[in-house]
């Protein structure tokens, strides 16, 4: 896959006009004008690493204190679909109930 010229966030700066070649779901190459048969249009868009949320109690209305697979997909769900790649659930003080 291809990111073309979206606005690509990085430690240090922010490049613009440049594309990203992902193979395998690595990025293997930060270069402008890279060509290939499956391209997303990133015109106008910032292209950040997936985000990390160190303290999240579920989302979509659910939390992880609801113990169920159901719950935690929806709630993980939520942060996928909002850029967020790594969560680390956390929980509350509750009775076993």
């Amino acid at each position: 896959m291809i990111i073309k010229n979206g606005r690509i966030v990085t430690k240090d700066t922010v490049l613009e006009g440049y594309d990203i070649l992902i193979e395998d779901g690595v990025i293997k190459r930060i270069d402008k004008d890279i060509q290939g048969d499956e391209v997303y249009l990133a015109e106008g868009a910032y292209v950040t690493p997936g985000f990390i949320d160190i303290h999240t109690h579920g989302g979509y209305e659910c939390d992880f204190m609801d113990s169920s697979f159901e719950a935690y997909e929806r709630a993980l769900r939520f942060h996928l679909d909002n850029g967020t790649t790594t969560v680390v659930p956390t929980s509350c003080t509750a009775p076993r109930e």
